[in-house]
């Protein structure tokens, strides 16, 4: 697969979980995440190139909002298996027009919750 992102995803050290807004079923977790897309686990794969609404619930609330609502549309999927005991899908979502303050959220998301291997200062404020 070609690499198209312009912005590297980070890893969070938790899996938030994405919901349909339209029928408030859950879409997938995230694995990892930029302010233009993100990686999603899931028992049920999304259908590639839709146009799904969806919400993200945050953790501590920003802007004053309790979630943060976008589009984003399917550009991948890929099936993995867990030792043939649990099938999953692994999804690639591209955010479509993202507005300003889900850009400064999801940063702030990656800022405060992405895992950081190489970091090993105690004082560090990424970790």
């Amino acid at each position: 697969m070609v690499e198209q992102r312009n912005i590297a995803r980070e890893q969070l050290d938790f899996n938030p979980t994405v919901f349909d807004r339209d029928t408030n079923e859950i879409v997938g977790q995230i694995i990892d995440m930029s302010p233009d897309g993100m990686r999603l686990f899931s028992d049920q794969p999304l259908a590639l190139n839709r146009v799904y609404r969806l919400r993200k619930i945050l953790p501590i609330p920003a802007l004053g909002k309790t979630h943060v609502d976008f589009e984003a549309v399917g550009v991948w999927r890929e099936e993995s298996l867990d030792a043939g005991r649990f099938n999953y899908w692994e999804m690639g979502i591209r955010v479509l027009n993202a507005s300003t303050a889900f850009r400064f959220v999801i940063q702030k998301m990656v800022n405060n919750y992405s895992v950081r291997p190489d970091c090993r200062a105690t004082d560090c404020i990424c970790c």
